[in-house]
């Protein structure tokens, strides 16, 4: 199969898992708080064992990277609140 052909299988896939994926929160009686955490980390772990089935590495080339990493992952999600906030997006009755 040529890589053209599986990129568009991929996106394909991606496209249905999406789809799916809406169906959960009206079948499962949880918050939508727990239901992100359960997603998130069931992506963690699947990211996480294809990564070890392709026996690819992890560690990043300058440790200065990961001083930018630390830096990025605790500051995105002040911002995005920031901005939630800024904007005024209110979380739609449940």
């Amino acid at each position: 199969m040529n890589a053209q052909r599986e990129g568009l299988l991929a996106t394909h896939a991606a496209a249905m898992l999406f789809r799916v994926t809406a169906l959960f929160p009206k079948l499962i009686a949880l918050p939508a708080v727990t239901i992100t955490l359960l997603r998130s980390a069931f992506a963690a772990l699947v990211l996480w064992m294809f990564i070890l089935r392709r026996h690819e590495s992890l560690a990043l080339q300058r440790s200065r990277d990961y001083l930018w990493s630390l830096l990025l992952g605790a500051t995105a999600p002040r911002v995005i609140l920031a901005l939630r906030k800024k904007i005024r997006i209110e979380a739609p009755n449940e």
